[in-house]
C-alpha cells in the first residue's frame, strides 16, 4: 500500500492488518543497518524491481494489482486497482512524473528475521528533496510492503 503523509494515512484506515502490524513495526528503533557486504543482491534487485514496476505502473496509470506469485496474499489483497489508483494519483500529485530511484540502505529486526526493509531514494519532477520509497520483502523473499515518506536519514 503506498502512503505519503500522516493525512492519506488516515485515509487508509480499512488497511489490513498485516500492513497497519507491518509499518509500526517498522517505524520502531527495533532495527539494524545491514552493511554493504551482508546486503543479499538478489533479494535488494527483487525489491528495486517490485519499486519501479509499481512506480512504472503509476506513471502509466496502469493499476493491475500485484499477483501472489510475486507478493505475500496480503500484500497482494491490499494492493487492489482501487488501492493503487487512489495512491498513485496521490503520488503523482504530491511528487510529479517518476524519474527512477537508487537504493540507499537495508535493515533487518534485531529480534527475528520475519523480513527486510530495503529504502531507496526517489526522484521525481516536482521534488525539491528525494523522498524514501521503502519496500519490505518477507523471509520467503516476497514483496510485503510499499511506503513513500519524507527522506529521514534514520529508519523511522
Amino acid at each position: 500500500m503506498v502512503l505519503t503523509d500522516r493525512k492519506i494515512r488516515a485515509k487508509y484506515t480499512n488497511m489490513p492488518l498485516y500492513f497497519m502490524m507491518l509499518l509500526l513495526v517498522a517505524c520502531s528503533s527495533n532495527y539494524e543497518k545491514i552493511g554493504p557486504a551482508n546486503i543479499n543482491t538478489k533479494e535488494m534487485k527483487f525489491a528495486e524491481q517490485m519499486a519501479l514496476k509499481i512506480m512504472t505502473k503509476c506513471d502509466a496509470y496502469d493499476y493491475t494489482p500485484l499477483t501472489t506469485a510475486e507478493a505475500t496474499p496480503e500484500a497482494a489483497k491490499g494492493f487492489s486497482a482501487t488501492v493503487m489508483q487512489q495512491s498513485c494519483d496521490l503520488l503523482r500529485n504530491k511528487y510529479g512524473a517518476f524519474r527512477g530511484l537508487k537504493f540507499a540502505e537495508a535493515y533487518k529486526p534485531k529480534e527475528n528475521n520475519t523480513h527486510t526493509i530495503y529504502r531507496f531514494k526517489g526522484n521525481f519532477k516536482m521534488a525539491k528533496k528525494a523522498p524514501e520509497i521503502r519496500v519490505t520483502i518477507d523471509q520467503t523473499g516476497k514483496f510485503a510492503g510499499f511506503y513513500t515518506i519524507k527522506w529521514m536519514d534514520k529508519l523511522k
